[in-house]
C-alpha cells in the first residue's frame, strides 16, 4: 500500500462513483477486477494458480523400503525437488518448476543399490503419473506429448529419428560370438543409470574438446580412501564400483582397465589391479564362466526390453546416424560385422531422449583405508617409450612390475609426454547431475585429448556418485512470494511484501527469507495461524508518528536492506507450494482498523479472478515501485492466459531492464 495517492486518482474516484449505489467493498472489488484484466488484457486461463510450479503427483509402487528423491536434470549441480522414505506403495507430490526442461529424474535408493526413472513434463499445471520401481530396471514414464514437444533444444540440435522411421536395433544373443571374450577381474553384474546419463556425460566430457580446457579441475587426480563401506558404516576398506558407460574409438586392439594404489607421500609401493578389456571385445564374462554379456546396455521408448551397445565408432549397423547426419556402418571393418551391436554415441546421437534407460557392467573392488587411488588404460599394443620409463622409475616406481607396455594414469605426473611436450593427461574426472563420470584416452601419446575414448560411471557403496562426500547438503528448491494488497491501490507490483521460501524435503522444513516491504501500513507475515513477524519490524524499522512505515528494497535498482532470516516453520512431506502456499499470508492493517489479507491461492475482484499474491521458483526479481507487473514482465500476461503453452512458462528469467529490483 502505497503513499502515492496520485498516482491512483482514476482508481479512487472509481471508488468513489460505486460506493453512491453499493457499498465501499463491493465498489472496491469491481474496481479491482476492471483494473486487473485491462492489465491482463483479457481473461486469465481457469487453470491459472499463478504459481510457476507443475503440481506433480507420483503414484510409487515401491516394495523394497526405499527413499524416492526427485532431481532437475542437466544442471551441473542437481536441485532436489522433493524426497520420502517409502515403506511400500504410496504417493509423492512435487511442485515442479516451469521452464527447467522436459523431463525430471527419480532416483530409489535402498539396501539393493540404485534405481533412476525419468518423468517427462506435460504441459499442463497438473500432473499424475504412475511410477513401478518392483521392475528392477530404469525406465521413463509414457510421453505425455508428441516426440517434438517434449524434447529438450539441446536435443532437437542433434539427429533425432522418429519411431516410426528408425527401426531398433537387433536383440542381444545376435551378435558375432567372435567378440566375446574375458574379463580380467570377475564382474559383479550391471549398475543402472538413468536414461539421460549419456546426455550429461556429454555436457560433462564431451567429444572433440580437450579436457584441459573443458575440464581443468579433472584432468590430474587421485582419491584418499577413507574407509566407507556404505549405509552411514566405515570399515577398514572403501568399497567403490566402477561401471562401462560410454565410448567411441577407433582402436580396436586391446586396452585393459584397471586401478592403482599407492601410499601417501610415496609411489615405492605402487600397485596395479587390471580390471577388464574395454576395446577388443564386444562382450565380456567372468574368469571360468561363459555368461558373455555386453559391456552397456540400454532401452528404448519405456520398453522393458533390453539393447547391446559397443565402443567402436563406426559400429552402427547401417541405421544409426553420425553428428554430419551421416549412415555409418561396420561391414568394412574386419573386427566388427555390424550385427546390431551399435556403438554408444551413435546410439545417442541418433535415438535422443528415446533412450529411457540404460545400465553397465560393473566391477567392485576394496581400497585399504588410507590407501591412495587412481585409475589407468593398459595399451597392449605399445611399449613404455625410454624417457616414461625413466621418468616413472625417478618416482621411486619398479617399472619391472608394470607389465612392459605404455600406461595412461589418471594422476598426470605419472604420464608420458605428449607429442607436443605439453599434454601429460590422459583422463578426466567430473561430478555432474546425479552420476560421477571417470574417463580415459586410449591414446599413448597422442589424440585429442577429450578424454572420454572409454567412460565410466564412478559409484560409492551405495551406488551414488563417488567418491564418497561427509554429510554433502542437496541444493534445495525455493520459491519467491510476492504480495499484493489490492484492498487499497491495486498497482499490481506484487511488492507489498516478498519473501524467499525453501522447503526442505529431508528435514520437512521451510526456511523462510523477508526480501522486501513495499507497504506502508502495518503488515504481518503468518504462516497459517503461526505468527511469523511485522515485515518493517523486522528490517528493523519503527512505526512513524502518522503510524505508517517506509517501504524497503522496492524504490531502486538494487536491494540496499540485506533479507532477513525469519526461521523455519513445519513443512511435511505431501506439502508443496501449488496447494500449501496459501499457509504463508500477510494481515494488512490500516490507520482506521480495516484489515486485508493476501496469499498465494487467494483471490479479490468482481469474479474472484485477482490474485493477492504471486509463487516464483526461484530467486526472482521483483518489479520496483509503481511498476505493474505485466510492464515488468512482458511475457507474464501471455502466461497468465494460457497455462499450458510453455513458450511463456520461463516468463519469470525475462524482466525489462530497468523494471525490477536485483538483489
Amino acid at each position: 500500500m502505497k503513499k502515492n495517492v496520485l498516482a491512483y486518482l482514476p482508481f479512487l474516484t472509481a471508488v468513489a462513483l460505486g460506493m453512491a449505489s453499493c457499498s465501499e467493498d463491493t465498489a472496491l472489488k469491481d474496481a479491482v477486477s476492471q483494473k486487473w484484466q485491462q492489465a491482463l488484457n483479457g481473461q486469465a486461463d481457469g487453470k491459472q494458480n499463478w504459481v510457476t510450479a507443475i503440481d506433480m503427483q507420483l503414484n510409487i509402487i515401491d516394495n523394497n523400503g526405499s527413499t524416492v528423491s526427485a532431481y532437475t536434470i542437466g544442471d551441473e549441480t542437481p536441485v532436489l525437488l522433493g524426497q520420502k522414505v517409502m515403506k511400500g506403495n504410496g504417493v509423492l507430490r512435487l511442485d515442479i518448476p516451469q521452464g527447467i526442461g522436459n523431463s525430471i529424474g527419480l532416483v530409489s535408493d535402498n539396501k539393493n543399490g540404485r534405481q533412476y526413472q525419468r518423468i517427462y513434463l506435460a504441459k499442463d499445471n497438473k500432473q499424475v503419473e504412475d511410477v513401478d520401481f518392483t521392475k528392477g530396471t530404469n525406465s521413463s514414464s509414457v510421453l505425455v506429448e508428441s516426440q517434438a514437444e517434449t524434447r529438450s533444444a539441446q536435443a532437437q540440435s542433434r539427429v533425432i529419428s522418429n519411431t516410426e522411421d528408425t527401426p531398433k536395433p537387433n536383440q542381444k544373443d545376435t551378435h558375432n560370438a567372435s567378440l566375446n571374450g574375458y574379463s580380467v577381474a570377475p564382474t559383479n553384474g550391471y549398475s543402472s543409470f538413468g536414461g539421460w546419463a549419456w546426455e550429461d556425460l556429454l555436457t560433462a566430457l564431451p567429444e572433440a574438446k580437450a579436457a584441459a580446457t573443458n575440464n581443468p579441475d579433472g584432468i590430474s587426480y587421485e582419491f584418499t580412501s577413507d574407509g566407507y563401506q556404505g549405509q552411514g558404516v566405515y570399515g577398514d576398506n572403501t568399497i567403490v564400483s566402477l561401471s562401462y558407460l560410454y565410448g567411441y574409438t577407433g582402436y580396436t586392439k586391446s586396452r585393459i582397465v584397471g586401478y592403482y594404489t599407492h601410499s601417501e607421500g610415496t609411489y615405492s609401493d605402487l600397485e596395479l589391479h587390471d580390471l577388464g578389456e574395454t576395446h577388443a571385445n564386444d562382450y565380456l564374462a567372468s574368469p571360468g564362466t561363459s555368461n558373455y554379456q555386453a559391456k552397456v546396455q540400454y532401452q528404448l521408448d519405456g520398453e522393458d526390453k533390453w539393447y547391446d551397445a559397443n565402443f567402436f565408432y563406426m559400429d552402427g549397423e547401417g541405421i544409426l546416424k553420425n553428428e554430419n547426419g551421416k549412415v555409418v556402418s561396420a561391414y568394412g571393418s574386419s573386427e566388427r560385422n555390424g550385427d546390431g551391436v551399435c556403438n554408444t554415441y551413435l546410439v545417442h546421437n541418433n535415438y535422443g531422449d528415446r533412450v529411457s534407460a540404460m545400465r553397465g557392467l560393473t566391477y567392485k573392488f576394496l581400497i585399504p583405508k588410507g590407501k591412495k587411488y587412481g585409475f589407468y588404460l593398459r595399451c597392449i599394443d605399445k611399449a613404455f617409450n625410454e624417457e616414461h620409463k625413466q621418468k616413472l622409475i625417478a618416482k621411486g616406481i619398479d617399472v619391472t612390475k608394470l607389465g612392459g607396455v605404455a600406461i595412461n594414469f589418471s594422476n598426470t605426473d605419472l604420464n608420458a609426454a605428449n607429442a607436443n611436450n605439453k599434454d601429460y593427461y590422459r583422463s578426466s574426472y567430473k561430478k555432474y547431475d546425479n552420476f560421477a563420470f571417470i574417463g580415459l584416452d586410449d591414446s599413448y601419446t597422442g589424440g585429442d585429448v577429450d578424454c572420454n575414448d572409454v567412460t565410466f560411471g564412478f559409484l560409492d557403496a551405495d551406488g551414488k556418485p563417488a567418491p564418497h562426500v561427509y554429510n554433502a547438503d542437496e541444493e534445495l528448491q525455493s520459491w519467491t512470494i510476492g504480495y499484493e494488497n489490492q484492498g487499497m491501490d491495486a498497482d499490481f507490483d506484487f511488492n507489498d511484501v516478498v519473501i524467499k521460501v525453501t522447503p526442505n524435503p529431508v528435514t520437512h522444513k521451510a526456511k523462510i527469507q523477508l526480501l522486501a516491504a513495499g507497504g506502508i501500513y502495518n503488515t504481518e507475515l503468518y504462516f497459517g495461524s503461526q505468527r511469523i513477524c511485522e515485515v518493517h519490524e523486522a528490517f528493523g524499522q519503527t512505526v512513524g508518528e502518522d503510524g505508517l512505515y517506509s517501504m524497503v528494497n522496492t524504490f531502486l535498482g538494487k536491494s540496499t536492506v540485506s533479507p532477513v532470516d525469519l526461521g523455519e516453520v513445519d513443512w511435511p512431506s505431501d506439502y508443496t507450494m501449488s496447494v500449501n502456499g496459501a499457509l504463508f499470508n500477510t494481515k494488512v492493517t490500516l490507520t482506521d482498523g480495516k484489515q486485508y489479507s493476501a496469499s498465494p491461492g487467494t483471490y479479490i475482484g468482481e469474479n474472484k479472478d485477482v490474485p493477492t499474491a504471486v509463487c516464483v521458483a526461484g530467486d526472482w526479481e521483483w518489479p520496483k515501485e509503481y511498476t505493474n507487473i505485466f510492464e515488468a514482465y512482458p511475457l507474464v500476461g501471455e502466461w497468465g492466459k494460457n497455462v499450458k503453452n510453455k513458450d511463456y512458462w520461463n516468463w519469470y528469467a525475462q524482466p525489462k531492464s530497468g523494471m525490477v529490483v536485483v538483489q
